[in-house]
Protein backbone atom coordinates (compact mmCIF):
# COMPACT_ATOMS: atom_id res chain seq x y z
CA UNK A 1 0.00 0.00 0.00
CA UNK A 2 1.55 3.51 -0.76
CA UNK A 3 1.94 6.12 1.96
CA UNK A 4 -0.31 8.36 1.87
CA UNK A 5 1.08 12.43 1.25
CA UNK A 6 2.19 14.65 3.84
CA UNK A 7 0.72 17.39 4.31
CA UNK A 8 1.99 20.80 5.84
CA UNK A 9 -1.37 22.16 6.84
CA UNK A 10 -4.76 21.02 7.35
CA UNK A 11 -6.25 22.60 4.54
CA UNK A 12 -3.94 20.67 2.23
CA UNK A 13 -4.47 17.61 4.18
CA UNK A 14 -8.42 18.39 3.91
CA UNK A 15 -8.37 19.29 0.52
CA UNK A 16 -6.57 16.02 -0.55
CA UNK A 17 -9.19 13.98 1.80
CA UNK A 18 -12.17 15.90 -0.61
CA UNK A 19 -10.40 14.74 -3.96
CA UNK A 20 -9.87 11.49 -2.86
CA UNK A 21 -13.47 11.32 -1.99
CA UNK A 22 -14.39 12.99 -5.32
CA UNK A 23 -12.22 10.99 -7.25
CA UNK A 24 -14.08 7.96 -5.62
CA UNK A 25 -17.51 9.48 -6.36
CA UNK A 26 -18.48 9.90 -2.93
CA UNK A 27 -19.12 13.75 -2.89
CA UNK A 28 -22.17 13.54 -5.33
CA UNK A 29 -24.93 13.57 -2.29
CA UNK A 30 -27.52 16.53 -1.53
CA UNK A 31 -25.89 18.82 0.80
CA UNK A 32 -22.11 17.93 0.22
CA UNK A 33 -20.88 21.09 -0.82
CA UNK A 34 -22.22 22.77 2.60
CA UNK A 35 -20.34 20.12 4.10
CA UNK A 36 -16.97 20.25 2.37
CA UNK A 37 -16.90 24.20 2.32
CA UNK A 38 -17.35 23.90 6.32
CA UNK A 39 -14.68 21.21 6.84
CA UNK A 40 -12.37 23.39 4.37
CA UNK A 41 -13.13 26.52 6.36
CA UNK A 42 -12.34 24.91 9.37
CA UNK A 43 -9.11 23.52 8.31
CA UNK A 44 -7.95 27.26 7.32
CA UNK A 45 -9.43 28.26 10.88
CA UNK A 46 -7.25 25.43 12.55
CA UNK A 47 -4.31 26.35 10.36
CA UNK A 48 -4.49 29.93 11.52
CA UNK A 49 -4.73 28.82 14.92
CA UNK A 50 -3.78 25.66 15.67
CA UNK A 51 -3.73 25.52 19.48
CA UNK A 52 -7.57 26.13 19.97
CA UNK A 53 -8.80 22.89 21.43
CA UNK A 54 -12.38 24.00 20.39
CA UNK A 55 -11.71 24.88 16.55
CA UNK A 56 -9.82 20.83 16.61
CA UNK A 57 -12.84 19.30 17.82
CA UNK A 58 -15.27 21.19 15.57
CA UNK A 59 -12.82 20.40 12.63
CA UNK A 60 -12.32 16.74 13.73
CA UNK A 61 -16.40 16.50 13.82
CA UNK A 62 -16.78 18.38 10.48
CA UNK A 63 -14.15 15.93 9.38
CA UNK A 64 -15.96 12.81 10.69
CA UNK A 65 -19.59 13.60 9.58
CA UNK A 66 -18.47 14.63 5.39
CA UNK A 67 -16.59 11.00 5.97
CA UNK A 68 -19.74 9.41 7.28
CA UNK A 69 -21.98 11.13 4.43
CA UNK A 70 -19.83 10.00 1.75
CA UNK A 71 -19.99 6.36 3.57
CA UNK A 72 -23.83 6.44 3.38
CA UNK A 73 -24.30 7.38 0.08
CA UNK A 74 -21.69 5.03 -0.83
CA UNK A 75 -23.70 2.41 0.64
CA UNK A 76 -27.02 3.35 -0.67
CA UNK A 77 -26.00 3.96 -4.14
CA UNK A 78 -23.35 1.19 -4.71
CA UNK A 79 -23.17 -2.23 -5.67
CA UNK A 80 -21.22 -3.44 -2.36
CA UNK A 81 -19.20 -5.94 -4.42
CA UNK A 82 -17.69 -3.11 -6.71
CA UNK A 83 -16.52 -0.84 -4.27
CA UNK A 84 -14.95 -2.84 -0.90
CA UNK A 85 -11.83 -2.33 -2.93
CA UNK A 86 -11.79 1.25 -3.51
CA UNK A 87 -13.63 1.75 -0.05
CA UNK A 88 -10.82 0.44 1.55
CA UNK A 89 -8.16 2.01 -0.53
CA UNK A 90 -9.84 5.51 0.26
CA UNK A 91 -10.00 5.03 4.11
CA UNK A 92 -6.58 3.43 4.44
CA UNK A 93 -5.93 6.96 2.28
CA UNK A 94 -7.75 9.28 4.53
CA UNK A 95 -6.50 7.13 7.86
CA UNK A 96 -2.74 7.78 7.03
CA UNK A 97 -3.06 11.38 6.71
CA UNK A 98 -4.46 11.63 10.18
CA UNK A 99 -1.07 10.30 11.64
CA UNK A 100 1.05 12.69 9.48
Amino acid sequence: MAKAPEHKTQEGAANHSIRSMADAGLLSGVGMAAMIANVRGLARAVDRDPGSAPLWREYRQAVKDLREEALRHLRFDSDPAETVDPLEQLMAELDGEAEG
